[in-house]
């Protein structure tokens, strides 16, 4: 009785959420990178929903919002997407999400440095004097100001922003869905551009349907037999 249970569990976990068993999928930064920016470009404007990409946006695994601030006052670890301008277009966007480090804007180039003490630091160069270097690290809510006599090495370093990001988007739409949100950002001017990130931060997510909690889990667990371990095998041989 167990076997057939945790097949049929298997056969219709798999179905629900498209399992494809024995096929390893191609990392979706690989698989973007092979197309020319142009077709990325039109299915984004195309494809892509700004009110999804908010969402993704504010995914804590992505961190987009951690150094992309949603507003004016706070220290940013990556450009301010409210002043994209003329680099808010479809093709530039979606360029520096696949290849961050290709292109760094003044005053977003990273440093990685070593002291006499050992420590290794990376981060942005807020300040330099003769006497120091005051840097923007990840992590740390005030700027770390390091003597010029405790530094041993200094080095440019890549982006802040990793490569392979995308990696943990969902699927495609759910790329389309982040760069139209971020080409919005940019079109519509500052003032609007931080009151639609601050929004969507607010966001929560929907309930779940009413008829949820009318269903009974335990009693349909309960009426599999035979007959259901039957199906679910068919079901399961036709994927």
């Amino acid at each position: 009785p167990i076997r057939w249970l945790i097949s049929l569990i298997v056969s219709v976990a798999c179905c629900i959420i498209g399992v494809n068993v024995g096929f390893a999928q191609t990392p979706l930064e690989a698989t973007l990178s092979t197309r020319p920016l142009s077709n990325l470009a039109q299915k984004a404007r195309i494809l892509g929903d700004a009110s999804r990409g908010a969402r993704v946006f504010n995914r804590s695994g992505l961190s987009c919002v951690q150094c992309h601030a949603p507003t004016p006052q706070a220290r940013q670890l990556g450009p301010d997407l409210a002043l994209l301008e003329n680099r808010g277009s479809y093709e530039h966007v979606i360029d520096s999400i696949l290849r961050p480090s290709l292109v760094l804007l003044e005053g977003y180039q990273t440093q990685k440095i070593l002291t006499v003490d050992g420590e290794v630091l990376t981060g942005m160069i807020r300040n330099s004097t003769p006497e120091s270097l005051t840097l923007s690290i990840p992590g740390e809510e005030q700027l770390r100001e390091i003597p010029t006599a405790e530094i041993d090495t200094q080095i440019a370093a890549p982006s802040m922003m990793p490569a392979g990001l995308v990696n943990q988007l969902q699927d495609e739409s759910e790329f389309y869905d982040l760069v139209r949100f971020i080409v919005e950002l940019g079109a519509v001017g500052p003032q609007r551009a931080h009151q639609l990130l601050v929004a969507s931060t607010q966001s929560v997510a929907q309930p779940l349907p009413a008829y949820e909690s009318d269903l009974d889990h335990a009693g349909m667990l309960q009426a599999w037999n035979q007959d259901s371990f039957e199906r679910g095998e068919k079901l399961y041989g036709s994927l």
